[in-house]
């Protein structure tokens, strides 16, 4: 941060202080880790994160969609192409994709943007969809599914079925709705999507599910 000053600051509805710097990198304040957490920079994992998710990102407002308005005043150069199979088009663009996505959502819950965390859990589904692997697949349905359903041991403890007051079926139908657009995928997606109608059932619930 040599060299660069503070051009905007924000405080969130919930105490969560924003900070964009003068060379367009920014930051906000996470009191879980005691620390700032870099949310924009000219790091290129972040700027093709940016640049190959930015088409439907949601518009600036900084009230309901904090992240995207803070990482929209960066001021770095992306790549020459408008083509989202350009931008990720080499292997290590591919798993940067994806690995950004992720940094995202564990952004949005940690500053408390629901509206946000939907928009990169669905965003996420459509990377995986295009580009996943079946072993990643698998893991982040697990995880939405529920740690007992699980066979990813990472996971730990972690049984709360919502996340900012959403159900993880919630996530979970956006991502099937993506993986179900790919042929290849198509015999996960039936996989999955009984187990999540199980669940729904057992659980008494009566609500409309994906259409098949």
């Amino acid at each position: 941060m040599s060299g660069s000053f503070v051009t905007i600051l924000h405080v969130s509805d919930q105490g969560m202080p924003f900070i964009v710097l003068s060379n367009g990198s920014s930051y906000c304040y996470s009191r879980k880790l005691d620390s700032w957490m870099l949310i924009n920079s000219s790091d290129p994992v972040i700027r093709h994160g940016l640049i190959g998710n930015k088409a439907n990102a949601p518009v600036r407002n900084i009230k309901a969609y904090p992240l995207s308005t803070i990482q929209s005043y960066g001021s770095f150069a992306g790549p020459k192409t408008n083509s989202f199979a350009e931008i990720h088009s080499a292997p290590w663009q591919t798993s940067a994709a994806i690995a950004f996505i992720e940094n995202q959502i564990k952004i949005c819950e940690m500053i408390t943007s629901p509206a946000e965390l939907k928009y990169w859990y669905s965003m996420l589904g459509f990377q995986l969809a295009l580009n996943g692997s079946e072993e990643k697949i698998r893991q982040v349905l697990d995880d939405l599914l529920g740690a007992s359903h699980s066979l990813d041991t990472r996971m730990g403890d972690d049984n709360d079925p919502a996340v900012l007051g959403i159900s993880k079926h919630v996530f979970m139908e956006d991502v099937l709705n993506h993986l179900k657009m790919q042929t290849k995928w198509q015999r996960i997606y039936t996989e999955y999507l009984d187990q999540l109608k199980f669940l729904k059932e057992r659980a008494g619930r009566d609500k409309p599910l994906l259409m098949e």
